[in-house]
């Protein structure tokens, strides 16, 4: 997932798709943002779930949220009812404070809008860092698994991480990638990062065990093992049998 909603759209739906995506998203904050200058009634209020709306359209940029259909949802229903507001804004019940502050919300307005541009441009240029770093990974699974190639699949996964290296499945990938080539050392280097960003994962516990397993050192193979439990219980029966047949060696 490229964790943006606008590349999401041009890969899975092309061109046109995000075009109308585009038009549609750009026609109601432009629209809304029309009704906000000429608010006389509940300006701080239109402002207020303005921001929140645009808030959520901006992170949609840096992550998958518009990927689940309850939140897209929700965003259209508080943009339709501030919407509603501010065409039945001459209704409501005038705040003489709040008309006194117009010319202070407009300007506002324009200052917000301003800033939201500059956020945009920002948060677009680290989903695109983002988009880059997953699609270096993609490839490196392509070779990992497809190509049976992980000294290659290596290159690709390090690009991933140069761009990225928040990110402990792609550590995780160079760990393995490692291990298959029977550098040990390396693999547990690159597990270590992985831990180091998500130490409750009972899948590098796992992974740290066979390594310790393939090496011949079990100095440490019984507490990993159980880590990997705790962190992982009952979703593989792996860890399980490896301790019981350790234990029973041991005795």
């Amino acid at each position: 997932d490229p964790h943006n909603w606008l590349l999401k759209m041009l890969v899975e739906g092309g061109i046109l798709s995000a075009i109308v995506l585009l038009v549609l998203i750009g026609s109601l904050f432009w629209q809304i943002q029309k009704l906000i200058s000429k608010c006389r009634q509940t300006p701080w209020l239109a402002i207020a779930i303005f921001s929140g709306l645009m808030a959520n359209a901006l992170h949609g940029l840096m992550d998958f949220d518009w990927s689940y259909s309850v939140l897209l949802l929700v965003f259209f229903c508080f943009a339709g009812a501030l919407y509603g507001v501010l065409q039945h804004d001459d209704e409501l019940v005038v705040n003489r404070s709040i008309v006194q502050a117009e010319p202070t919300v407009k300007t506002l307005s324009k200052w917000t809008n301003y800033v939201l541009v500059l956020v945009l441009i920002a948060g677009s240029i680290v989903s695109i860092q983002l988009f880059r770093a997953d699609m270096a990974r993609a490839d490196g699974d392509y070779l990992y698994y497809v190509k049976k190639d992980p000294n290659h699949a290596i290159d690709s996964y390090f690009a991933s991480a140069a761009i990225n290296g928040h990110e402990p499945n792609t550590w995780f990938d160079l760990a393995r990638s490692y291990y298959k080539m029977g550098n040990f050392a390396s693999a547990k280097y690159c597990l270590k990062k992985a831990m180091e960003l998500f130490p409750e994962s009972g899948l590098f516990y796992t992974a740290w065990a066979e390594i310790d397993e393939a090496q011949g050192d079990y100095s440490d193979y019984h507490e990993t093992l159980l880590k990997a439990i705790k962190y992982f219980p009952a979703d593989d029966l792996t860890d399980y049998v490896k301790l019981i047949r350790f234990d029973y060696k041991q005795k």
